[in-house]
């Protein structure tokens, strides 16, 4: 199941600073300069200044953020089991192993102390960085539970919420034209998202122009994906190579291609394309296989797209609609103060 919320290494390096120094005992330094108290757990003023500048917040907003997360970990600790050690290793080996990666270095090879020092905070232990991590786990835990309730309701939209989709975002409803696309690539990254050697991406323009060449003169265009194609889900695809329906006028596809592959699809001319296009990411040969003209939708086809888009959208936000509706019931049983 999907880690809920789940916070990647970078962004743990500025909060593990808040935690760490919020945990101090509550004499009366810290009486002087608390900005909140959050059932039994307090907020330092200078926990809230940092965190507005760490993500140009105001600290009100910062402030926000920091009683959402303190009453959604009191929520945990009361409703869910707390995470198993094992798990606890688990996100710190995931933590270590993203980290390595950052540093082009094998994981097995980061010491505690290194990965510690990375995260550029002064008096951060191992064991700190373990309360902090166990903390996280149980607050996705419990959004993880939450969030599995509310999808068992099963949202199903009404004939109104339907009907305002439809006239509120008329122009999905409108099919455009479109080509069916198939491709060749030679990525410039691994399977595992590094970027490959130099000395490799400069073999793949002479070897993406040999492919070509030898689609010129007859190659067939499968055979061809088989042997050169670094792209897993066209080459699974039948018939081999093909990527799917484009519609020519999605602004993604100069994002996701380039501008010019993009002028290329609306030119919709069927065949192979005698050139080898370079992006970003890589190099491609494309072929068209067939154009689609656009297409008027009757009423139920629109009812039914609707629907379904409808259901996705609920989907999405049902985590962050989830997490809103924990904070606002924690906050009628959790006594908030906060401090001018």
């Amino acid at each position: 199941m999907e880690r809920v919320f789940k916070i990647l290494f970078v962004l743990f390096i500025p909060i593990l600073g808040l935690y760490s120094q919020s945990r101090q005992s509550e004499g009366q330094s810290i009486i002087a300069k608390k900005k909140a108290k959050i059932g039994n757990e307090i907020v330092l003023l200078k926990e809230v200044e940092k965190q507005a500048k760490i993500y140009g917040l105001s600290n009100d907003e910062a402030l926000q953020i920091l009683i959402e997360e303190a009453l959604l970990y009191q929520g945990a600790r009361v409703y869910i089991t707390p995470p198993k050690e094992e798990e606890i290793e688990n996100r710190i080996i995931d933590d270590k192993i993203f980290y390595a990666s950052r540093v082009n270095k094998n994981f097995k090879d980061v010491t505690d102390t290194e990965f510690l020092q990375a995260l550029m905070f002064n008096n951060v232990s191992m064991k700190t960085y373990r309360e902090y991590i166990k903390r996280k786990l149980w607050i996705d835990k419990f959004l993880m539970a939450s969030v599995e309730r509310e999808r068992l309701r099963k949202y199903t939209p009404t004939n109104i919420e339907i009907e305002k989709y439809i006239k509120d975002n008329h122009e999905i409803f409108e099919e455009k034209s479109g080509i069916v696309l198939s491709m060749i690539y030679f990525s410039y990254y691994t399977t595992d998202g590094k970027l490959k050697p130099t000395d490799i991406i400069k073999q793949l323009k002479p070897k993406s122009e040999r492919c070509l060449e030898e689609l010129i003169n007859g190659a067939d265009f499968g055979a061809q994906v088989s042997i050169y194609s670094d792209d897993l889900f066209s080459i699974k695809a039948v018939p081999k190579g093909r990527v799917g329906v484009v519609n020519i006028d999605d602004p993604r596809v100069s994002q996701v291609f380039s501008p010019e592959i993009a002028e290329l699809f609306k030119a919709k001319k069927v065949g192979i394309v005698y050139k080898v296009f370079e992006t970003k990411n890589g190099l491609y040969i494309f072929k068209i296989d067939d154009t689609i003209d656009p297409v008027k939708l009757s009423e139920l086809e629109m009812k039914i797209k609707a629907e379904s888009l409808l259901i996705k959208d609920y989907e999405m936000d049902l985590k962050s609609k989830t997490k809103e509706k924990l904070i606002k019931e924690l906050k009628e049983s959790i006594d908030v103060v906060i401090y001018d």
